[in-house]
């Protein structure tokens, strides 16, 4: 094989890269599929669509057209609308841990006094490293997405 034909190398997004949207969907789609004890191939079957694009959707390597998630979320028994809220979610989620940690490194930078992280999802409660007012002071937690900010 020469250099010529090889594929090109596939490069891991950087870490401040935000994820994908057909990643954070693949991703969805796996895990209803894994929780369901199903193969590809039984997907693929039910979805009238090849193993190998199957993969390559879960894997988040292909975007798929409106269709294609319609007829995955069929074949899992899946209603489109809550798979699409799971991947919204996901993305929000992401957002958000990624503008606290541009918080905390901020409020780190200018010496302010702790701020308090909550993962409402996770029920945990974290402190967070840092000094201030990093955000408005409020009277309760502003919640972002399954995580919260107490002032």
């Amino acid at each position: 094989m020469t250099t010529r034909n090889r594929p090109a190398p596939v490069r891991p997004l950087a870490a401040s890269t935000p994820t994908l949207l057909r990643t954070a969907l693949g991703a969805s789609l796996r895990r209803r599929r894994d929780e369901q004890g199903l193969r590809i191939v039984d997907v693929a079957e039910r979805a009238n669509l090849s193993v190998a694009y199957v993969s390559e959707v879960e894997r988040g390597r292909k975007e798929p057209s409106s269709e294609v998630v319609s007829a995955m979320c069929d074949a899992l028994g899946a209603p489109l609308a809550e798979v699409l809220r799971e991947v919204v979610d996901a993305l929000e989620r992401e957002a958000a841990r990624a503008r606290l940690a541009e918080l905390r490194d901020q409020a780190r930078r200018d010496g302010r006094a702790p701020l308090r992280v909550l993962d409402l999802t996770a029920r945990d409660e974290a402190r967070a490293d840092v000094r201030g007012d990093a955000l408005p002071r409020v009277r309760s937690h502003t919640r972002f997405s399954g995580l919260a900010l107490a002032a």
